[in-house]
């Protein structure tokens, strides 16, 4: 779950560095971009069915192995969790919980904020008595890390507002560079390093098809946790895609234009998946309302089928973009 976080955070465009061990709960990390650094501790579990007599819309996260939550000084201080099945962290106010947990402690988020934070990028709880719950998705955490205070206040605006403006600035980068025919310059300490960080990202992104990719011999009823057989054609043209800029990469002085055009493909297969992902949810939510039972819930889990698979590989593609639109820059 961790390795979530991070790599949610690394898709925004921020680098990461731990400051915790491997293992450690909680994990705390410095995230920084554009001269803005945070300091963030994290504590991070997964959700589950409410339990007991509670609502069978309702998802919890359960306490465990800790006696009390520590803030970070001087940082931030997350308590999450995070659904594969919705694809979503819950995100609650660590300011509210500082005294000593009980024998069991957990804390609770509804169904219908986890659907419609996957959907729309983050939604609100509203607990009672000026405390407020939501849920984040994983492309809109790093923005959560930096509005937290006002989020857990009722505003979220701010983590909202259109990624695509900052998108299109992106976009108009590529666009100039792939356009470009001067001369670029190759061989800088800070050229090379950023290369060796696009490779890395890319044997990253193709070590996670290779483990979640279709197994032929294990028949269609393959795990949850593998990708669904009709989410491989779009992950056979991504690992042909990122086979080709790894060669071309390769190249003492590669074809600038045709890693941005590279870079243009991976940004629209992001783009898309999330818009199908969208429209999927909010269907989904649609026919839960028109029929509460286990057949709508049945439709909804075949529509978002794969989802919590190719979302990592999504993440890790919008983190490769980023890299490579910073490489631009500097050839």
């Amino acid at each position: 779950m961790t390795d979530w976080v991070v790599t949610a955070i690394k898709s925004a465009g921020w680098s990461v560095k731990l400051m915790s061990s491997i293992g450690t709960h909680p994990m705390r990390l410095a995230m920084e971009r554009d001269g803005v650094r945070e300091v963030v501790r994290i504590y991070i579990w997964n959700l589950t069915h409410g339990g007991g007599h509670r609502s069978k819309h309702e998802f919890r996260v359960q306490i465990t192995d800790i006696e009390s939550f520590e803030l970070e000084p001087d940082g931030k201080t997350l308590i999450l969790g995070w659904s594969d099945d919705f694809g979503a962290f819950a995100a609650f106010d660590a300011g509210r919980r500082t005294g000593a947990l009980g024998s069991s402690p957990s804390i609770q988020v509804l169904e219908t904020t986890l659907k419609a934070g996957a959907a729309d990028g983050a939604a609100l709880q509203n607990k009672g008595e000026g405390e407020f719950a939501l849920a984040v998705r994983p492309d809109r955490l790093a923005s959560y890390v930096q509005h937290q205070s006002a989020a857990h206040a009722g505003d979220i605006r701010s983590i909202l507002a259109d990624p695509e403006s900052e998108h299109n600035s992106d976009d108009q980068v590529i666009d100039a560079v792939v356009a470009d025919i001067s001369e670029h310059r190759f061989g800088s300490a800070e050229e090379l390093e950023q290369r060796r960080a696009i490779l890395e990202r890319i044997k990253a992104l193709e070590g996670e098809v290779a483990r979640l990719k279709y197994a032929g011999g294990r028949g269609h009823n393959n795990p949850p946790e593998l990708l669904p057989a009709e989410d491989i054609a779009a992950v056979t043209e991504l690992e042909e895609e990122a086979s080709s800029l790894k060669g071309e990469l390769a190249k003492v002085e590669p074809d600038v234009a045709r890693v941005g055009r590279s870079a243009r493909w991976f940004r629209q297969f992001v783009n898309a998946w999330r818009r199908n992902k969208s429209e999927a949810v909010k269907f989904g939510g649609k026919v839960a309302d028109k029929a509460r039972d286990k057949a709508a819930e049945l439709v909804i889990a075949t529509v978002i089928g794969g989802a919590a698979a190719l979302g990592h590989i999504v993440n890790l593609a919008e983190g490769l973009v980023q890299a490579i639109i910073k490489w631009l820059g500097l050839v």
